[in-house]
């Protein structure tokens, strides 16, 4: 029996919340309450129940890019053994992270130079030359547990949750994520939501457990059609159906997208200001996405592009755009383009050769011409001057910034048609959704 004080103080802890001592009426009300919803788990095996979970850290450290900021810690934590298998410190935590602390979790550690002797599996109390001759992969690891998790619990991150979202992206390219993360035949998800009465933004609510809301945000082509004006304001700007392209590969991964997303997009979105990555035209996968850190010119024509549609507005440098981008192509067809871009194609081919034959390369050479030639044609003061009997001071203009001297003549070339006849591509309006419902 332990002493007096002892047993007084243990009974005292028994009979805490209970009321022993209280109200009878008190210990009534208690007893009649339904359990809740969430209760305590004793796991007894190593990996029985493993929980993960992230957390930034007080301190400021200096990153890879030379500036100083914080980092968060996240960390898997086995609940039976109180070990931690696996930890990682990035200064924001995706989901590539939660994927390599499984992996870090099942794998040995590998002994460091500089560690002591003491922190082996050698010297710890574990069977070691036994499990050394069943898993060679033992050799000089350290005392670092391996442990199989059978059940991972984590809170509502995104860095943890599957399915993740990507702005933007385009309602087929969601579903077949969705196919594959539950093991579905392609076009299998897609029969299944024909099949229901529901509307289709019910029915991916319910295999997502998404609110509906949330989707019309994270799709909004699935709330383009929605009469509720404050819906449109909160969509408007976001992209229209009218142009998808592949997404950025390093920021679908990053954000727990898988590699190849598909966005509907704006004609302006042609590189990833974050990566430096060329995503416009001529890229139909991941694999045509090169990086533009030797063409300098194609930043800067992309910063004058976006000033473009601030000055002129989204519709008219749409049609601009497009426009330019069929006069160069046509050039380029002729005769191989001028110096400038070919400048351009020369330096991205030598800093990336597997690129070099691409339609990507080309493309990516062409913007700047592209976008020189756009700022003439959507002002209006340089269309009207290129429309006039004398259009001698667009052509000195455009023969200055794009042709280098060159000045275009004959009724085949094709500025000098659309000089002529204004022609106007097959769309109108805008690549992005407005504020309003236009009646």
């Amino acid at each position: 029996m332990p002493s007096t004080s002892t047993f007084h103080r243990l009974v005292g802890r028994l009979a805490e919340g209970r009321h022993a001592t209280g109200s009878a009426r008190t210990r009534r009300t208690l007893a009649q309450q339904p359990s809740g919803p969430f209760g305590a788990v004793y796991p007894v095996r190593p990996g029985e129940l493993m929980q993960i979970d992230s957390t930034p850290l007080d301190i400021a450290v200096e990153l890879d890019d030379g500036i100083i900021g914080r980092v968060e810690l996240t960390a898997m934590v086995d609940i039976a053994t109180r070990s931690i298998p696996a930890a990682v410190i990035r200064p924001t935590t995706k989901a590539v992270d939660a994927a390599l602390l499984l992996a870090r979790c099942l794998t040995p550690e590998l002994m460091r130079p500089g560690w002591a002797q003491a922190a082996s599996m050698a010297a710890s109390a574990l069977p070691y030359r036994s499990m050394r001759s069943i898993d060679e992969r033992l050799e000089n690891a350290a005392a670092k547990p391996i442990i199989v998790p059978e059940t991972i619990v984590c809170d509502h991150g995104k860095a943890y949750l599957p399915n993740a979202f990507y702005k933007d992206e385009t309602t087929p390219s969601f579903i077949r994520r969705l196919e594959a993360a539950n093991s579905l035949r392609p076009g299998q998800l897609r029969t299944l939501l024909k099949a229901s009465r529901r509307p289709w933004i019910e029915g991916l609510a319910a295999w997502t457990s998404y609110d509906a809301v949330v989707l019309q945000l994270a799709m909004p082509q699935l709330g383009m059609h929605d009469p509720d004006p404050v819906v449109r304001r909160t969509l408007a700007g976001r992209p229209t159906r009218t142009t998808h392209t592949v997404a950025c590969h390093r920021c679908t991964l990053a954000h727990g997208a898988g590699r190849y997303v598909q966005i509907y997009t704006t004609h302006e979105h042609v590189i990833c200001p974050c990566h430096g990555l060329w995503i416009g035209d001529g890229v139909t996968g991941f694999t045509d996405q090169l990086s533009i850190r030797a063409g300098t010119e194609i930043t800067a024509a992309w910063h004058h592009h976006k000033n473009l549609i601030t000055r002129h507005g989204r519709s008219g440098v749409r049609k601009a755009f497009h426009i330019a981008g069929v006069i160069n192509w046509t050039w380029y067809d002729q005769f191989n383009h001028f110096t400038a871009s070919t400048d351009i194609y020369d330096a991205l081919a030598a800093d990336q050769p597997a690129h070099a034959n691409g339609h990507a390369v080309v493309a990516a050479s062409l913007y700047p011409s592209i976008v020189n030639l756009t700022a003439a044609m959507a002002s209006h003061y340089w269309a009207q001057i290129a429309h006039a009997r004398r259009p001698n001071l667009f052509l000195d203009r455009i023969s200055v910034e794009v042709t280098e001297g060159w000045s275009p003549r004959g009724a085949f070339d094709p500025l000098r048609h659309w000089m002529d006849t204004d022609w106007l591509p097959g769309f109108r309006g805008s690549d992005a959704i407005r504020p309003s419902i236009p009646r």
